[in-house]
């Protein structure tokens, strides 16, 4: 089931997301829609960098902020759910 090709030749399993234009159908897989954002994130970074209004050491400091928050985040879901298993 996983494994059956679709009409653009992607598994099942490859596809992210499909897009429905005109009547057009389009499967994007997750690597090019990782691709894509990765793109658009360093266009928008560009463009606010050489505006000035933001500096890269801001953007640094930004990141490194929110990587901490996610892994605190995912850190405390994980912990939840090793208490929740023990009785």
């Amino acid at each position: 089931m996983f494994n059956r090709k679709k009409d653009s030749g992607k598994r099942d399993e490859d596809i992210a997301m499909r897009i429905v234009h005109a009547g057009q159908v389009r499967d994007v897989s997750f690597r090019e829609l990782l691709l894509s954002t990765n793109v658009t994130m360093e266009a928008l970074l560009s463009l606010l960098a050489k505006k000035g209004m933001i500096s890269p050491d801001e953007m640094i400091e930004e990141i490194s902020s929110i990587q901490k928050r996610h892994a605190e985040a995912s850190r405390r879901k994980k912990d939840k759910g090793q208490k929740e298993g023990v009785e």
